[in-house]
């Protein structure tokens, strides 16, 4: 199943041709000669899937006669299902406002009925069809006048997630931000006397996002840049990649866990000590089950069973002892195991008949505090699409990496992913 959602492409404004927008829908940039964009002061908060973007314009009316003008600022739409009806969706664009000197302006929207290809100009993805939608309003410039005009909005990122029936899990895309500076050249010559750009990214890189840009680097989260005698007309878009799946893929987990209510009972080779069984599912990575005797891991069995008639969709396990790096070498780690299900199909007992072994590579230690904690989890089942149902379930350890210097095995967590009961 292929999840499609907007790729999106935001751009400066431009002053647009009031007749051209009334008579045929085609909204065409114009030169605006007597109206010089003196300063642009750009700030983009990148914040789990969306930008919020707060741009300020300072113009000056270089005539001796006020002069009127529509303002367009334009957003491009991929694959369009981020629109409804002609009009961008509130998912894809939950607020947009103009501002002029700090009064909130009257606007419209307007979408082009024609379509374009994004290889088309500065638009890097070829493969899209586009559609482009204009935010609108109408300003009134004095003569000889400096006017602040701010643009205040929050958009969906373009991204591709994918999903099939063989993994419950998505596949999480980038997410992109293209930013068309070119637009804004139509006002006077083009030419900026100031320009100034923040790029808030912390949020994201506080939760182990990746953005994927050689050209621009971040300090404390943050990214500045300014420059005198700005060439609106020769700037290349901005362009801004990132990845949060480790993010994403987190909240995934947290949406989908058993809870402690709907698993009924937990045991170690028949044993049901809470404090040996307790430390596998308490949520908490720096605790760690340890076989009780060197070597006796092999042929170890943990056992649950379940509230009910569960759908289990998958299994993750945190694979030795993270309650440090020094003990995750220190301890043996999982190299085998089987899943072993006791399976209901239409209410018909199918026994202990589904089985499933996974061997996992001998990965490196990764700090769960620094990576988020679905980026260090192993996958022990993973049913895809889901055929039945169970009540029982049990693990049995095959083989395992000898620690570096115990030779008891050690599993941190185990967690069990699954949806309410469903009738078949």
């Amino acid at each position: 199943m292929l999840l499609l959602l907007p790729q999106l492409s935001l751009a400066n404004g431009g002053p647009v041709d009031g007749s051209d927008l009334y008579k045929t829908g085609n909204i065409v940039l114009q030169q605006e000669s007597n109206v010089q964009l003196i300063e642009e002061n750009l700030r983009i908060k990148l914040e789990d899937d969306y930008s919020i973007i707060v741009v300020d314009y300072w113009l000056e009316n270089t005539s001796e006669e006020s002069s009127e003008v529509t303002y367009g600022f334009p957003i491009d739409i991929a694959d369009i299902y981020g629109v409804e009806g002609f009009e961008m969706s509130t998912r894809v664009l939950p607020y947009f406002h103009f501002l002029l000197n700090g009064d909130t302006l009257k606007q419209r929207q307007r979408v082009e009925e024609e379509t374009f290809h994004s290889g088309e100009g500065h638009y890097p993805y070829e493969e899209y069809e586009c559609m482009r939608s204009w935010q609108l309003a109408d300003l009134k410039l004095e003569a000889g006048a400096t006017t602040k005009l701010s643009v205040h909005y929050k958009v969906l990122n373009g991204f591709e997630d994918f999903a099939t029936n063989k993994s419950i899990f998505t596949s999480y895309g980038n997410r992109r931000l293209i930013y068309d500076f070119s637009p804004t050249q139509h006002w006077g010559d083009g030419q900026l006397e100031h320009f100034s750009m923040e790029i808030d990214a912390s949020s994201l890189l506080a939760k182990g996002a990746k953005i994927d840009s050689s050209a621009i680097s971040f300090e404390d989260g943050h990214y500045h840049f300014s420059a005198e005698n700005f060439d609106l007309k020769n700037a290349a878009p901005l362009i801004l990649s990132y990845n949060n799946s480790a993010a994403k893929y987190a909240e995934e987990l947290e949406k989908g866990k058993l809870l402690d209510k709907e698993i009924l009972q937990t045991s170690i080779n028949a044993s049901t000590d809470p404090k040996l069984c307790s430390v596998l599912r308490d949520e908490d990575y720096k605790t760690a089950w340890i076989s009780d005797k060197p070597f006796a891991e092999r042929g170890d069995t943990i056992y649950f069973k379940l509230d009910t008639l569960r759908t289990l969709c998958a299994i993750l396990m945190f694979n030795g002892n993270f309650s440090s790096e020094e003990a995750f070498y220190d301890y043996s780690r999982i190299k085998s195991l089987t899943v072993d299900l006791h399976a209901y199909y239409q209410g018909e007992d199918l026994g202990w008949t589904d089985n499933h072994t996974t061997f996992y590579e001998d990965v490196p230690y990764k700090n769960p505090a620094e990576q988020l904690y679905g980026d260090c989890t192993e996958t022990v089942y993973d049913t895809g699409e889901p055929y039945s149902q169970i009540r029982e379930l049990r693990i049995i350890i095959n083989e395992v990496y000898p620690g570096r210097k115990h030779d008891h095995v050690s599993i941190s967590e185990l967690i069990l992913i699954g949806t309410e009961p469903w009738n078949f």
